[in-house]
């Protein structure tokens, strides 16, 4: 009822718990109950109460607290409880392109082994997101590369590559070129409508793409 159904890759011996907590909280922050028990839709009685039915599996979180089933249902009450009251922040907060949810060594071990080689979609923003954005430094230097004999251009074309392409910020791109925020906004949209008047130029800038990995 909060939105649309999303799912995120998660790192379980960090998260599991943490997220398991939040979602019994959530009919208490949203002002529905007092305490977790009392929403009658939720599992929370299951992971403190057992008798749970053959379809939810409680073992998987409870046992992170207790490998005894009676303590570990009370280690989960004490665990969730001690936030009913507030303090407690999203996890889900902490996300990477609102996709993946661990430690740095996790989120990049994924990168390694599942994004590494898969090219940018259109239709898979999240992708794009996690894709290793190219330094502005970088880019300055490949567009030199490609326009050898016109420094102008390769000015041009580095701002414009650098705001559609990096994670760099319209400030870090203005001192990279020694231009205000503004100016690198408008240097971007002169360079756009220069390529829609000389299709050369688009040409030039997928070689530019090709040198910086994109």
């Amino acid at each position: 009822m909060q939105g649309r159904y999303k799912a995120i890759l998660v790192e379980a011996d960090a998260y599991a718990a943490e997220l398991s907590r939040y979602i019994h909280l959530n009919p208490v922050r949203a002002g529905m109950v007092r305490s977790p028990e009392e929403y009658r839709w939720s599992s929370y009685r299951y992971y403190t109460e057992g008798g749970a039915p053959s379809w939810l599996k409680t073992g998987f979180i409870l046992g992170y607290f207790d490998t005894d089933p009676t303590q570990s249902r009370m280690d989960y009450r004490n665990y969730v409880t001690e936030k009913v009251n507030g303090g407690y922040i999203d996890p889900l907060a902490g996300a990477v392109a609102s996709t993946i949810l661990g430690s740095e060594d996790f989120v990049r071990r994924i990168k390694k082994n599942e994004l590494d080689g898969r090219t940018l979609d259109r239709d898979l923003p999240a992708l794009t997101e996690l894709k290793e954005k190219p330094d502005p430094k970088m880019i300055q230097e490949a567009a030199l590369e490609i326009f050898p004999d016109d420094k102008r251009t390769a000015r041009f074309a580095g701002i414009y590559l650098c705001h559609r392409y990096s994670a760099a910020k319209l400030r870090e791109i203005g001192r990279l070129y020694r231009l205000s925020d503004s100016g690198v906004t408008q240097a971007r949209r002169r360079f756009e409508a220069a390529m829609k008047a000389d299709a050369r130029l688009g040409k030039k800038i997928e070689e530019v793409l090709v040198i910086i990995g994109l």
